[in-house]
């Protein structure tokens, strides 16, 4: 789950977002901003679950 301040949690904890990015693995970078959502097995070859929440003015 990525949120504002999930660039900052990333670097703080030695990962580089940016190598991630180039590297098409954003799991390392994810888990050392503890943004991870872990489902389990979910018996598909989906791997991307992107959620939007929108808050109304």
């Amino acid at each position: 789950m990525v949120d504002s301040g999930s660039l900052n949690r990333m670097r703080r904890a030695g990962s580089d977002p940016q190598a991630a990015l180039d590297n098409n693995d954003s799991y390392p970078a994810l888990e050392a901003a503890n943004a991870l959502v872990v489902t389990g097995a979910t018996g598909t070859n989906v791997a991307d679950l992107q959620i939007l929440l929108l808050y109304p003015y």
